[in-house]
This record gives C-alpha cells, sequence and structure tokens, in this order.
C-alpha cells in the first residue's frame, strides 16, 4: 500500500564526527534487492578532500530512488548528507523519501520492551540475524581504522572499513522482517508515508508526503509537501467550494480540509461526494453506502486516514 511500486535501496553513510558543520563524509553504501540478488555498492574517499566525489556519486545515486530505507537516517544519514552536499555547493537533482525504521520499531512495536537497546545490532540479534553479520567492529573504530587507512595504505584496514559498512546495509534490508511485528498504518500515520506521482515518460515520478491527518471540528485536515526541488508552487488556494479546501505554500507545503460528518460517536467522510468509488479503493477499509468510516467509538481508523489522505494528495494540481 505504502511503498509499491517504488525503486528503493537501504542505506547508510560513515562519517569522521557527528558534527555536519565540519566533519565529513568518508563513505556511503546502498543496498538494492533484486530478483532475490542484493547488491551493494559503496562509494569511499581514498582521501579526506574527496569527500566532495563521494558526495556527488551518493547524491546521483540518491536520485535514481523514490525512496531509501534507513536507521536513525531521518535524524543523521539524510540531514548530514544534504548539509555537507550544500556546504560544498554540490547540487541536490531529487531527495528520495527517507523511511527510517527505528522511529517505525521505536514508536510503533512492542520490540523495544525485550531488548536493552534498539541499536541496529541488537534489532538484528532480536530477529535471529545474529549470524549473517561478519563484520566485528563499530563505527567509532571505523573511523579510527580510516585515518589509520589514510597513512599507511593497508588493503587489510580498507576491507574492514568496507566490510562494515556493507554489513550495515545489508542487515538493514534484511532487518525489514521487522515489519511483521508493527503496526504499519499507525506508523505511517504518525511519521509520514510517500505519494507517487507518476511524471510521464520525460522523468522520475513526483514523491509527495502526507505528513500528517486529523480530526478536529468536523473536519479531516491532510497536511503534507511536495518535493522542495521542484518548488515553487504558488501560492495557490481552493476554498473548497465543489469539494475540500486545498492551500499550497511556495515551499510546497499542503493541506487539505475536507468536510466529515458524526454520528453517535462515528466518523465518516462522503467518498461519493468526492467522486472516489469503493471499487476503487484495493485496500480492505472500514465502509458502508458510499461513506469511508475514518472513526469509531473505540478509535481513530489509521488505515481508512491513510487511504483517504493518499487519494487526496494524489488530486493536487501539479
Amino acid at each position: 500500500m505504502y511503498f509499491g511500486g517504488m525503486d528503493f535501496a537501504a542505506f547508510d553513510i560513515e562519517t569522521t564526527g557527528l558534527m555536519k558543520a565540519h566533519d565529513h563524509v568518508i563513505l556511503s553504501g546502498f543496498c538494492e534487492v533484486s530478483s532475490g540478488v542484493a547488491t551493494v555498492t559503496q562509494y569511499l574517499a581514498e582521501s579526506i578532500e574527496d569527500e566532495a566525489l563521494v558526495l556527488e556519486a551518493t547524491l546521483e545515486k540518491l536520485a535514481e530512488l523514490d525512496m531509501v530505507m534507513t536507521y536513525n537516517g531521518h535524524r543523521f544519514d539524510m540531514p548530514f548528507t544534504y548539509t555537507r552536499a550544500e556546504a560544498l555547493r554540490i547540487p541536490i537533482e531529487r531527495r528520495p523519501f527517507d523511511f527510517d525504521l527505528y522511529p517505525v520499531v521505536k514508536k510503533h512495536s512492542g520490540i523495544n520492551a525485550f531488548t536493552p537497546n534498539l541499536k541496529q545490532t541488537t534489532l538484528e540479534n532480536f530477529m535471529g540475524l545474529w549470524n549473517l553479520r561478519k563484520d566485528t567492529i563499530d563505527g567509532g573504530k571505523s573511523v579510527m581504522m580510516y585515518y589509520d587507512w589514510l597513512s599507511s595504505r593497508d588493503d587489510g584496514l580498507r576491507e574492514k572499513i568496507l566490510l562494515h559498512n556493507h554489513d550495515d546495509v545489508l542487515q538493514l534490508y534484511r532487518l525489514l522482517s521487522a515489519l511483521s511485528r508493527v503496526d504499519m498504518h499507525a506508523a505511517m500515520r504518525g511519521l509520514g508515508f510517500p505519494v507517487m506521482i507518476s511524471g510521464g515518460a520525460d522523468r522520475r515520478p513526483e514523491i509527495r508526503i502526507v505528513k500528517s491527518s486529523e480530526l478536529k471540528g468536523g473536519k479531516l485536515i491532510i497536511e503534507g509537501r511536495r518535493p522542495a526541488e521542484t518548488a515553487p508552487y504558488g501560492p495557490y488556494v481552493d476554498y473548497g467550494i465543489d469539494g475540500p479546501a486545498v492551500k499550497i505554500g511556495r515551499d510546497g507545503r499542503f493541506r487539505i480540509t475536507a468536510d466529515v460528518s458524526e454520528k453517535e460517536g462515528f466518523t465518516f467522510i462522503d467518498i461519493d461526494a468526492l467522486g472516489i468509488a469503493e471499487e476503487d479503493i484495493e485496500e480492505p477499509v472500514a465502509s458502508s453506502a458510499g461513506y469511508l468510516v475514518l472513526a469509531t467509538p473505540a478509535c481513530e481508523n489509521d488505515l481508512e486516514l491513510n487511504v483517504i489522505s493518499r487519494i487526496l494528495a494524489t488530486r493536487l494540481i501539479v
């Protein structure tokens, strides 16, 4: 439902430190799987001065993808990569959606109740992947080895550095199995999800992001953003005389507001009035007589809210 048809890869970077203002990206890795075959692609800086070459290759690879899977990438890998690129004046052609597994597992599964922490290697062990990692060092040790390698050019050190990043992205891809323990609809509603819009034969699809949906004051309020690299947009305003109200800012951020009905603790949205046929909704949703049930007296329905949010997000002006 959320990622069908998207080109994606597991993604991880190695850096000389945690401060993106002055530390450097020294290695990036991607793991892609096609027809059951995993391919890991890595870009290693042969010197600190080669950071720009690593970033250029990394950004070119990112531009080919609709989505990346990271582990704490929303807070580290992605902002670090983009900040360093901007500092070196390297253009960012396209930013794929970042599916960060760490907050998904932390906030929307019960796994952390059975583990001492949620480090990637801890989650790997919990999911039974402990015997598949050949790497034996951590990120801090990898950086120390990198500086030793710069002076010694020892092939053994180089291989250990590459193996650490290689196993990080390969194991991260394998951690897709953890999603069987996640409430995905709640996770996607809470953390946001991508909506892919066909770009036609001459360009990549546009990836819009639904950031939130909220039921408030007899309204469904959906907020999100369109890709920064294709802004500015307007601003654009539709007051919703014949349908949902829409506001799109110059930066691509959007808000969609649609009327809902409430009765005996249930909240409905009229999909017939929106021109949406029940048979056009592929997911097994709660619906009746042309209405989608967005909430019951017990809870809000994350799946149904995500379904209608996705449909309405696709209808924004191009």
